[in-house]
């Protein structure tokens, strides 16, 4: 069995030449349903294609992508990044067609979105996209947005209970989040993401009861004060890589791998593991005075 991933690029619609002679039985089988020169060019041998003059291969590839779109349609995987077309028009063409074919009621999996590398994004065509997505029953979620061009985090992500991995890059959160549980998360990634003060990150990773991946990196916290709140253990934590989270030990005391980079001021108490198997810690000096070196 093959699992074919849709990416993004010209593919969506229109096959790459290989499948024009990659499986020769199948074309030849579908062929059948056409008549003359399409038929001539859908049961094509590998040897016969490289002789083929250029519009002939582009009905070639046109016979094919009849049959090829309701399957691209159907597959649980979108991955789209803006650098991966000729314009950003293309791109959010690309997109919009996507889902305005793609039945409702066909489940999505996995949603990868990396724009604003070509060209500032419109927040409003980003949350119709992370919108239409969610409504599929989505599981797996990666959001990456420029760093030179962020937006907020689309609503309609936090009120999504069928997540499972939610993967953020460059973007901001500040929505309220008194109500906010994501009762199937499991892997939570946190990138270049901006919080207005460390009780809310805190809220956040509390919002994920059976959390097991956490990662943090690079985190913008506009109020630097540090949470004074009681720091519970995650229960079901196995792998923590963290940066920028400050006195985060106690809530990661169940994970079974620990990576974590730290200030040199770092002074808040260490509890016990007991299910650490492997941990690496980096400390972060501002300045090499005052410690002996």
């Amino acid at each position: 069995m093959k699992i074919f991933v849709l990416t993004a690029g010209e593919h969506l619609f229109h096959p790459p030449p290989l499948l024009t002679y990659f499986d020769r039985r199948r074309c030849s089988a579908a062929a059948k349903s056409n008549s003359g020169q399409d038929q001539q060019i859908t049961g094509l041998s590998p040897l016969s294609y490289p002789l083929l003059s250029t519009d002939q291969r582009r009905r070639g590839h046109r016979v094919l992508s009849r049959r090829w779109r309701p399957l691209c349609l159907s597959l649980p995987t979108f991955d789209f990044d803006d650098q991966s077309f000729p314009t950003f028009q293309h791109f959010l063409h690309s997109l919009y067609s996507l889902f305005l074919s793609r039945r409702i009621d066909l489940p999505l999996r996995t949603f990868r979105l990396k724009c604003g590398h070509t060209s500032p994004c419109d927040p409003y065509d980003i949350n119709r996209f992370v919108y239409a997505a969610v409504q599929r029953g989505l599981r797996h979620l990666h959001l990456e947005m420029s760093h030179t061009f962020r937006i907020k985090l689309p609503p309609c992500v936090l009120t999504c209970t069928t997540l499972t991995v939610l993967k953020l890059k460059y973007l901001i959160l500040d929505d309220d989040l008194s109500d906010v549980v994501f009762p199937s998360l499991e892997t939570l990634h946190l990138d270049w993401v901006t919080f207005p003060d460390h009780g809310y990150l805190m809220k956040l990773i509390y919002a994920c009861p059976i959390l097991e991946d956490l990662k943090t990196k690079d985190l913008v916290v506009r109020n630097g004060h540090v949470w004074e709140g009681e720091l519970e253990s995650l229960p079901k934590l196995l792998r923590a890589d963290i940066s920028n989270l400050d006195s985060p030990f106690n809530m990661l005391r169940n994970a079974y791998f620990l990576r974590a980079e730290l200030k040199c001021a770092y002074v808040s108490e260490v509890p016990s593991f007991p299910n650490l198997t492997q941990m690496e810690l980096i400390f972060e000096f501002s300045s090499l005075s005052g410690i002996g070196l």
